[in-house]
């Protein structure tokens, strides 16, 4: 199991087999759900945080955080660096 914390609680659930294609439908359609309640001024200072699963890393996925969180996405295994803020998705 696959799961999110979004402000100290379990947002949700992914399946145990993930894929790109499962995997991009949550970016594009469960995702802005969970993210529409964020207070702005939260919202503009957060970084979203992949960690290495294969899932993360095909092109299509690739694209779309760069479309939408453009600047504001890291991959697995990259640290933040000084300065950048501590919010997280």
């Amino acid at each position: 199991m696959w799961t999110g914390i979004l402000n100290g609680k379990m947002a949700f659930e992914l399946p145990d087999v993930l894929n790109a294609e499962i995997y991009l439908n949550f970016l594009q359609n469960q995702l802005p759900n969970l993210l529409e309640d964020m207070p702005l001024s939260i919202f503009r200072d957060m970084w979203f945080q992949q960690d290495g699963c294969p899932a993360h890393y095909s092109r299509s996925v690739r694209q779309f955080l760069d479309e939408e969180y453009s600047g504001r996405w890291i991959e697995g295994g990259l640290a933040l660096s000084r300065g950048q803020p501590a919010h997280r998705i």
